[in-house]
């Protein structure tokens, strides 16, 4: 079972794993999150996130880093530790991609087969509601 990191400036990270969880009514033991701080420190954020990567990667051996904004803070620090660890980094994370992460963890999916599908979850969960109410 892969573990699940979510890393984002501010309160987004936690709210969102919150909201995943209130919303599957489960608690999910390896998912956690990382809030960076808006002005933060790049090397000191740095050291902080790669101790939560390296616990992380030792309890379940591989990780699911999902991060807000491809070239933002958070994904440009997780990238530094690509190679060193065992971990997959999926950007542009929203609630659709969070919650099936979470149901694909649960159910013993391998991380590396998971990716693709978690990529279409978020992209096909982006809706033009216009659209659905003209068709009627």
């Amino acid at each position: 079972m892969f573990g699940i990191l979510v890393v984002a400036h501010g309160d987004l990270a936690k709210l969102l794993l919150e909201t995943a969880k209130k919303i599957l009514q489960e608690d999910f033991p390896n998912a956690d999150f990382y809030s960076m701080d808006w002005d933060c420190d790049f090397n000191k954020a740095k050291i902080d996130l790669e101790k939560k990567i390296n616990k992380m990667t030792g309890e379940s051996g591989t990780l699911l880093i999902l991060t807000d904004l491809f070239g933002g803070t958070p994904t440009n620090i997780a990238m530094t530790f690509y190679g060193k660890y065992n971990i997959e980094i999926l950007t542009g994370i929203n609630l659709p991609i969070l919650i099936k992460a979470l149901i694909l963890q649960k159910s013993g999916v391998d991380v590396k087969e998971s990716l693709s599908e978690l990529r279409m979850k978020g992209q096909d969960a982006i809706v033009l509601v216009s659209e659905i109410i003209e068709r009627r």
